[in-house]
């Protein structure tokens, strides 16, 4: 089996290198953060920390992953920057697509947690539990023109609904 050059450079190429300096790291300050006690500066220094840390994670692309998963997940974080128009939000969502979608593509035991929670997000989505955002969100700094049109239609509705109610129509 072929590994893709993402797997390769974390697993093999500098795979001490990634569990000594980035996800020892890493844990010690995820753990430090979610005990709860702690001061401030203290706080603020271990957040910075995971995000220079995972920084760190090589960039994933359709060229350095293999994984069917890592590359639908790709996939969709490619339409989500199409839509997205926000430049102060901008360095975190890519921040995310890098741990997320590296993450699915070098670790088989993280990448199983992820299906499986992912899973259970979309069966409670099915089900009605997850409420299933307006046609018309998210409209703020979203670029899609479909959601663009729903949302003016919404806002025209609402309009018409609130002046009917007023007897001014």
């Amino acid at each position: 089996m072929i590994e893709s050059e993402l797997k390769l450079d974390i697993l093999i190429h500098r795979r001490n290198y990634f569990i000594r300096k980035v996800k020892a790291p890493l844990m010690k300050s995820i753990n430090f953060i979610s005990c709860g006690k702690f001061g401030y500066v203290m706080a603020i220094w271990h957040a910075f920390q995971i995000i220079r840390l995972l920084k760190k994670y090589p960039e994933p692309t359709r060229a350095n992953c293999e994984n069917p998963d890592a590359l639908v997940m790709l996939d969709i974080w490619d339409e989500f920057f199409k839509w997205e128009d926000n430049p102060y939000r901008d360095p975190f969502f890519k921040l995310v697509r890098r741990i997320s979608v590296g993450t699915l593509e070098h670790c088989d035991y993280d990448s199983q947690r992820i299906s499986w929670w992912l899973m259970k997000l979309s069966l409670a989505y099915m089900d009605g539990k997850w409420q299933p955002h307006l046609p018309c969100t998210p409209f703020a700094c979203w670029k899609d023109p479909t959601v663009l049109e729903a949302k003016d239609k919404a806002i025209e509705e609402m309009v018409c609904d609130m002046a009917e109610k007023r007897g001014v129509a």
